[in-house]
């Protein structure tokens, strides 16, 4: 079977979306902005509730690893695996 460049496309978009919001919860965190911020309050909630359940099992992963570092690393280990898992879906798709 076929896989339409539609299909493709509708694909990259999605792992296009994980990149995006990935980085924004990086830069959120570096920028600290004011509780009343209109980022903080209209992006970050969004961002911070969708990639907290990808983020909170990685870092629970890394915690051993990580002691008391100050530095998350979760964010690099994430945007690593969408890469992976992204590059694995479109082989797989245009294997077949």
């Amino acid at each position: 079977m076929r896989v339409g460049h539609i299909t493709i496309l509708v694909l990259d978009v999605i792992f296009w979306f994980w990149y995006v919001v990935i980085l924004a919860r990086v830069l959120l965190s570096w920028l600290r902005l004011a509780p009343r911020h209109p980022i903080n309050r209209h992006v970050g909630p969004f961002v911070y509730a969708v990639t907290e359940p990808v983020l909170r099992p990685i870092r629970k992963a890394l915690g051993g690893l990580m002691g008391n570092s100050p530095l998350d690393f979760s964010p690099l280990i994430a945007y690593l695996l969408v890469e992976v898992i992204r590059t694995l879906v479109f082989r797989i798709l245009r294997a077949g």
